[in-house]
């Protein structure tokens, strides 16, 4: 979860508007250290894509072989994977390169990296969606939590959806450790697709 705290490092003020933006840019990703952050993206996209297998494991046992929602789920996860992968090279161009570009290169660079976020409410609030749908009509969730999902899920189509950056990393705490106390009550360890 901690993951999530990171990608504030990856944002850089947009300051196109002004003249100096370009040597702003260039100064900014000369000076920092920033494989950190894409380093984070890297990970939180490996911790997503096994959650996600997990979660789509754990619907679709109780969807049954015809379950289309679970499926629905694991593409949403792969989104959100494949976006923090993108999104992290991005930003890993811009800290690699900074010394051997144009600032006029790295600001447009940098204009793409700033707007590179979509990926999140798309590919996280569909796998939540998806998953309180799924929760609600077959039972693989408590049903407070396949509703608190739906609402969630919901709230990431709307204009509020950057509200997801700080309540979807608690919603996948809460599905996890649910799913580590249903485990340990059933004596199976949860497993990953």
């Amino acid at each position: 979860m901690a993951s999530w705290l990171d990608l504030s490092a990856l944002r850089l003020p947009n300051s196109t508007q002004t003249a100096s933006a370009p040597l702003y840019a260039l100064l900014h990703y000369r000076s920092a250290s920033h494989a950190v952050p894409s380093s984070t993206c890297f990970t939180l996209r490996l911790i997503l894509a096994d959650f996600g297998g997990w979660l789509r494991r754990l619907l679709r046992d109780a969807e049954g072989p015809d379950g289309i929602l679970s499926m629905v789920v694991f593409g949403g996860a792969v989104v959100f994977s494949a976006g923090a992968v993108v999104g992290g090279s991005i930003h890993w161009t811009l800290a690699d390169l900074a010394d051997d570009l144009n600032p006029i290169a790295i600001q447009a660079i940098n204009g793409i990296d700033f707007d590179f976020f979509l990926f999140f409410p798309v590919g996280l609030g569909t796998m939540i969606l998806a998953t309180g749908i799924s929760a609600l009509r077959h039972g693989a969730l408590p049903r407070w939590l396949a509703w608190a999902s739906v609402v969630v899920g919901v709230l990431a189509l709307t204009p509020v959806f950057f509200i997801l950056f700080f309540i979807g990393p608690l919603w996948i705490l809460i599905v996890s450790i649910w799913g580590i106390r249903r485990a340990l009550a059933d004596g199976t360890v949860p497993a990953t697709a």
